[in-house]
């Protein structure tokens, strides 16, 4: 243990790692190795690890070694949502399990100066997050607004443009059957036009020939008037012999 903690100081947690877990094996139960274990696997940056050692650690005792493997595990909560800063949901969730670890170690020991400063800090950055979430919630709301807007806006332009286009169809279909009307309108005047055309033809055929008759009637009358005079001359003169 003694070597892993100089290892550890000198900047190695690696090898203080590898020296903490040969001390396991002989004592598996002693709390200080687990702490030990814990802080190497805090300065590798292994928060879950670190986290699991500081619990075995404390072993829900209530000794100073306890609240200080506590705080140590608090710290790695701490640690987590500062490195996890880009998910303010998380980070906020592993603030409040540090904060809950701290006020726990205060507690019990108010003068434990760490756990006062982290619960501080951490109770700053949870503040900072929490504004920032209902910033970002409000400007999500705000975005969404503007987006039912523009989606309502962009619908009633649709509805406006289907009705002037069912108005123009409208207007063009109103358009086309007057023009048909007109064209059957004026088709029916060219029939009865033609109609009474040809009835004044049939009419006027009628009184040419009815006139051609006459004419051949007064003709017939005429001969018949000349033959008989004729005859009636033919007979005077055959007296007169």
């Amino acid at each position: 243990v003694r070597e892993g903690n100089l290892l550890l100081k000198a900047g190695d947690p690696a090898s203080a790692l590898e020296h903490y877990r040969q001390a396991e094996t002989v004592q598996p139960s002693a709390r200080e190795i687990a702490f030990d274990r814990g802080l190497g696997h805090y300065a590798l940056g292994q928060f879950g690890q670190a986290r699991e050692a500081f619990e075995q650690a404390a072993g829900g005792e209530g000794d100073a070694l306890a609240d200080d493997a506590v705080y140590s595990a608090g710290a790695c909560d701490h640690a987590e949502a500062l490195a996890g800063g880009a998910n303010p949901k998380a980070a906020l969730s592993k603030l409040e399990n540090a904060m809950q670890r701290y006020q726990s170690v205060l507690s019990r020991r108010p003068e434990h100066q760490a756990a006062r400063d982290a619960n501080y800090k951490a109770a700053s950055m949870w503040r900072e997050l929490k504004q920032k979430l209902e910033q970002q919630k409000q400007q999500q709301q705000q975005n969404d607004k503007q987006d039912q807007n523009q989606q309502d806006e962009n619908q009633e332009k649709q509805q406006s443009s289907e009705q002037q286009k069912e108005n123009e169809q409208q207007e063009q279909q109103s358009a086309q059957n007057q023009q048909q009307q007109s064209q059957e309108q004026q088709a029916e005047k060219q029939q009865s036009a033609s109609a009474e055309q040809k009835e004044n033809q049939d009419e006027q055929s009628k009184e040419a020939q009815a006139k051609e008759e006459e004419q051949k009637e007064d003709v017939s009358r005429e001969q018949a008037e000349r033959k008989l005079r004729e005859m009636m001359q033919a007979l005077r003169d055959r007296k007169k012999l």
